[in-house]
């Protein structure tokens, strides 16, 4: 017997055999999985192909086969090819079904996959749907050690996360860790479930209760890879991005740095970890007001991510918005718009013109038109947007508020207050309807309001949402 180690992240080898034998296919997933965390993409799609048909060949291996399928998926979707992605991940399901049953949780975690796919590009109606069934399969399983079942816990709990069901996350995530820690062997995707938890609470502002999980990720990945791997790198970046959220802001550069120089120690400048790091220090310093620095990072973070990545991806797009941000706030508006029509771009090649996440951006291009005073591009923009949501399943998406208030504030500006007062009103109900009455999001758009009242010379109605206004102010 030979025992051969796949050295391809230091040899970048395309192995065949071993010794005479062929390569089993959880043998090729996993060297497509060392490759895809090198960001060397065709290469792992390679190992990824050669491992779907490892597992079709005799004899039929219906698990290593799902496996491989989702792997390949996960490439696709990294490489914007999201048709591709979601048939594969649909085959991964049928495969399941077929050799394990509709009801075993191996099935519930393909389930799983689909359905974030699903909810990333918007579709969340289906994706909910899907999660459902496996949070289904997840309760009524009687093997509660199956090594299946955190995981597929785990994922349903980041999608609902998507979804912005926190509690419903932070439920899933619990079970999640606590089947983990059952097992009393914390490993690397322990260290990943009590992360997602810790990130969760985050966003429910539950600081003080996230930090010590973070630690515990930090020490987990720490005990199994040591402290210059970049799952560790990962882990810092994690707890830096938390002090971010709670504005502990030096201590945020001091975990994003470490975690910025182990990443750029293993895979160089080039890596789409490196750009992700970049980004999150470029937030903090925006948030600082540091915004040179910013600025300065935003730009290393977009040309990291376009290199490694390509120019259609996703979280390029995602960059360019945040760094619009920045140009914004120092009035460069001729440079957050080119920024912002990339991103509309981008979002349009990967998920399609009638997407939600196209309005949002035009909204945001709508917003910097009107601030540069280009009040016909604003007006255009934020028709398209509303175009778009007018056509969503929700009778009111709450993206139509922003569109309705830069429509209104084109007109307020141009002194079309006939005009303006209307599409106030119209936004301000659908707020109320979302948050409540007295809601203090409503405070500036009740502010625009009466004013367009008044120079409406409508007194009347003008004080009655000044007094609205005094009243959501008064509360605590």
């Amino acid at each position: 017997m030979y025992r051969v180690w796949l050295l391809i992240g230091i040899y970048g080898l395309n192995i065949c055999c071993i010794v005479g034998q062929q390569l089993t296919s959880d043998q090729l997933y996993a060297a497509g999985e060392r490759l895809k965390d090198q960001a060397r993409y065709r290469e792992a799609e390679e190992q990824f192909q050669a491992a779907i048909r490892a597992a079709e060949a005799l004899p039929f291996d219906p698990a290593a086969l799902v496996a491989a399928l989702t792997g390949d998926a996960s490439l696709n979707r990294l490489m914007s090819r999201n048709p591709q992605a979601e048939a594969l991940l649909r085959r991964a399901i049928s495969v399941a079904e077929k050799a394990f049953g509709p009801s075993d949780i191996r099935t519930a975690n393909a389930l799983t996959h689909l359905a974030d796919h699903l909810i990333w590009q918007g579709r969340d109606r289906e994706g909910a749907s899907l999660d459902s069934r496996a949070l289904a399969i997840c309760d009524n399983v009687s093997d509660l050690h199956h090594p299946q079942l955190a995981p597929t816990l785990n994922n349903i709990g980041f999608s609902t996360w998507r979804l912005g069901r926190l509690k419903d996350a932070e439920s899933a995530f619990r079970r999640a860790v606590d089947l983990a820690d059952s097992a009393k062997k914390p490993d690397l995707q322990t260290a990943s479930m009590v992360e997602n938890l810790a990130g969760v609470l985050d966003d429910q502002k539950k600081f003080d209760e996230a930090e010590p999980y973070y630690l515990r990720a930090i020490r987990i990945r720490e005990q199994s890879v040591g402290p210059q791997h970049p799952e560790y790198a990962g882990a810092l970046a994690a707890l830096g991005s938390h002090y971010t959220t709670r504005g502990d802001y030096g201590k945020a550069e001091d975990s994003l740095r470490r975690a910025l120089a182990i990443d750029e120690k293993v895979w160089g400048p080039s890596h789409p970890d490196v750009a992700a790091i970049l980004k999150l220090l470029a937030h903090e310093f925006f948030l600082r007001g540091r915004l040179p620095a910013a600025d300065a990072y935003y730009a290393r973070s977009v040309d990291t991510f376009e290199k490694s990545l390509g120019p259609e991806s996703p979280l390029l797009g995602i960059t360019l918005e945040a760094w619009a941000e920045v140009a914004i706030a120092q009035k460069r508006y001729s440079q957050a718009r080119r920024y912002v029509e990339r991103a509309v771009a981008i979002r349009e090649k990967n998920f399609g013109e009638l997407d939600i996440s196209v309005a949002k951006e035009l909204n945001n291009m709508a917003y910097i038109c009107w601030l540069d005073h280009r009040y016909e591009e604003a007006d255009a923009a934020a028709r398209r947007a509303l175009s778009i949501l007018e056509k969503t399943p929700a009778p009111e998406h709450p993206d139509k508020v922003n569109s309705l208030r830069i429509l209104a504030h084109v007109r307020n500006s141009q002194g079309r207050y006939e005009e303006a007062a209307p599409l106030l009103k119209r936004s301000l109900d659908i707020t109320s309807d979302a948050l409540g009455s007295d809601n203090r999001e409503l405070s500036e758009g009740l502010a625009t309001y009466a004013n367009v009242l008044r120079k409406l010379r409508r007194k009347v109605e003008a004080s009655q949402v000044e007094m609205r206004l005094k009243a959501i102010s008064g509360k605590r």
